[in-house]
């Protein structure tokens, strides 16, 4: 099992994303994940930052999927997980990539380049069953910069809609927005710090769902399409796919859409976060 945290970069599906795929055989390097059967979950941010109580609510449902089928298929209990995370190590980032290890039970853990991460690592876990290996950088690689790492969320969204070639064809559909509901989570639920008596914390949800109403700032968003039946299973819900919001028409009530293959939709509820696409790019 192939397991992506990396909400940045999106390696099985599209950036703000976590997800899990079984691989059966080697990859090619020309040709995508195979999502014969993926789990993803959609974080909505392309940085942790963003909202960690989300993305820890996200991998503990992960983690725990994946722990089920486990204990149902003898044949993925022993093929064991890669785990790919993100490259946050500072601060909260290594919060989260501790809370992630322990979640996901892993018990070896590779850090790459990185001397200072892999001495915290070995001595936050040294009294338990956890490995942690120190690896060398090739020669020649250098850290890909801010810029860089845009225009590869871009290109993979791309991707997603017309394939790694450029050669698939995505429908473009119009939606009666009465017919579907939209939902950001954690919107307001973070009060500003600055307008909070000293020393006090805020008390709102950071997980709260709000709907959204139709407005122009929808464009250009994407849309993540849960297999939710109802609002209350929205954040623990599969994602089945995602649409790119072309165009809006606020008098109309209704908006166009690109998604990567015609017929109906397989859900009504959907998640919005902040990433962004221009189709163009």
């Amino acid at each position: 099992m192939y397991v992506d945290l990396d909400v940045g970069q999106g390696q099985i599906t599209l950036p703000g994303s976590i997800a899990a795929t079984p691989l059966a055989r080697p990859i090619c390097i020309e040709d995508s994940f195979p999502l014969t059967m993926p789990l993803v979950y959609f974080h909505g941010h392309a940085d942790l930052g963003s909202s960690p109580e989300l993305f820890g609510t996200l991998t503990q449902n992960m983690a725990e999927t994946l722990d089920e089928q486990c204990n149902l298929d003898k044949e993925a209990r022993v093929a064991g997980q890669i785990i790919n995370t993100c490259g946050w190590v500072d601060g909260e980032g290594y919060n989260l990539l501790a809370m992630a290890i322990r979640q996901f039970k892993v018990d070896v853990v590779l850090v790459l380049g990185d001397e200072r991460l892999a001495s915290m690592l070995s001595s936050d876990f040294n009294d338990q069953t956890i490995q942690v290996v120190k690896l060398q950088k090739s020669g020649g690689v250098v850290v890909r910069d801010r810029g860089f790492r845009r225009r590869s969320r871009m290109a993979r969204v791309r991707e997603y809609f017309y394939g790694p070639k450029q050669t698939l064809s995505p429908d473009s559909r119009t939606i009666d927005f009465s017919e579907i509901a939209i939902f950001l989570v954690g919107t307001g639920a973070q009060a500003d710090q600055t307008a909070l008596p000293i020393g006090a914390e805020s008390e709102l949800d950071p997980l709260t769902l709000q709907e959204v109403s139709l407005s122009v700032e929808l464009t250009h968003s994407i849309l993540a399409i849960t297999y939710a039946d109802s609002p209350d299973t929205v954040l623990d819900s599969n994602i089945a796919g995602f649409l790119y919001v072309q165009e809006v028409d606020v008098q109309a009530n209704r908006m166009t859409v690109l998604s990567p293959c015609p017929g109906a939709l397989p859900g009504n509820f959907m998640l919005m976060g902040n990433v962004k696409w221009l189709e163009t790019s």
